[in-house]
């Protein structure tokens, strides 16, 4: 009797908790939890383990409905668009209510939660809007997007001050995933003002999440602007240009040597100068008639009267033939006006 009373001492309230565990143990059954890489939630509503998580097995239903945080706006921190439920939390949520985790099986680490409405985010309403306008999200450290930017600054090869990345809408969760615990690897395609980035989240030996993105980038590099207007054709000098940082397409080819250049078209007052706007200036032109110096070893040879078959610039290999009309052919570099330059032992 005594063992009576002290097995009743247990009192209504121990009773009641172990009824609620033998229930929830005989109505659950084998049951597997995943956490989702990430989740989407109403703002101000509760955030259950039937959203942040996939529920397998016949009682599965029965876990759908568990509250793992009562209002989705209170699991936010300072300026984050997003906050995690890690796979620790929910076991201990399960646990509480008294659950009997020996018929769980939990799977995933963590599950990025992003509530959704009533807080504002800062976007652009068109996709083709200018370069300069505020990027379409917020992207915070130990997120995808963080990976993905590194990986852009390295190949612009900028720091990361000077270049602005302008993401889309559309790639927000898988940008604003937590990166901790998991690899992510960013494959660019091609240059532009809007590049293609392949990116693969794993999580071990799993593949979390695998899309291809687009971002337009905008990049601060150090550029020749034209002080007033040059005329096409016009040889570029100290007086015609200064040097200045600005943003620019990430696209662009600036010109990285003006000065001694001649200018392809007309360029205006306060332009960025481009590499396609400048060219090398000719020094010779067809039918000039050049001196062509022969190098070989110590020993140099003159030859004088050759004539030019075509305009040439510093650099440029060309071909000349004598004037004499023997037609003798030969290839010399240009080292100035009516000047080239043959090494008779390396050949051109």
């Amino acid at each position: 009797m005594r063992r009576m009373h002290s097995a009743g001492g247990i009192g209504r309230c121990g009773l009641v908790a172990l009824v609620v565990a033998c229930v929830s143990a005989a109505a659950l059954g084998d049951v597997r939890v995943s956490l989702r890489a990430s989740a989407r939630v109403a703002m101000d509503g509760p955030v259950t383990l039937g959203q942040i998580a996939i529920l397998q097995g016949d009682e599965s239903a029965a876990l759908e409905d568990v509250v793992l945080v009562p209002v989705a706006r209170e699991g936010l921190k300072g300026h984050s668009a997003w906050f995690e439920i890690s796979v620790e939390r929910v076991r201990e949520v399960l646990a509480a209510r008294g659950v009997r985790m020996a018929t769980l099986e939990l799977r995933g680490s963590v599950c990025a939660v992003m509530p959704m409405g009533g807080r504002t985010v800062r976007t652009i309403e068109h996709e083709d809007e200018a370069m300069r306008a505020a990027p379409d999200l917020e992207i915070h450290a130990g997120s995808v997007g963080e990976a993905v930017g590194g990986a852009l600054v390295r190949a612009m090869g900028v720091e990361r001050k000077d270049i602005r990345l302008r993401f889309s809408r559309r790639d927000r969760a898988l940008l604003e995933m937590p990166s901790a615990g998991r690899s992510v690897d960013t494959r660019i395609a091609g240059r532009g003002d809007r590049m293609s980035v392949r990116v693969t989240v794993y999580a071990g030996e799993s593949i979390v999440r695998s899309e291809t993105i687009r971002v337009g980038v905008e990049v601060r590099r150090l550029a020749m602007i034209a002080v007033g207007e040059i005329r096409r054709g016009q040889r570029i000098g100290d007086e015609h240009v200064r040097d200045e940082r600005r943003w620019m397409a990430g696209s662009a080819r600036v010109a990285t040597e003006v000065l001694g250049r001649v200018a392809t078209r007309t360029i205006p007052a306060g332009h960025t100068i481009l590499a396609h706007e400048v060219e090398r200036e000719v020094v010779i032109e067809r039918g000039d008639l050049v001196t062509v110096t022969c190098v070989s070893g110590t020993v140099l040879i003159e030859i004088r009267n050759m004539r030019a078959r075509k305009d040439a610039r510093v650099g440029d290999v060309i071909e000349l033939e004598s004037a004499d009309g023997h037609r003798r052919v030969m290839r010399a570099r240009v080292s100035g006006p009516g000047r080239a330059v043959l090494d008779a032992g390396g050949g051109m």
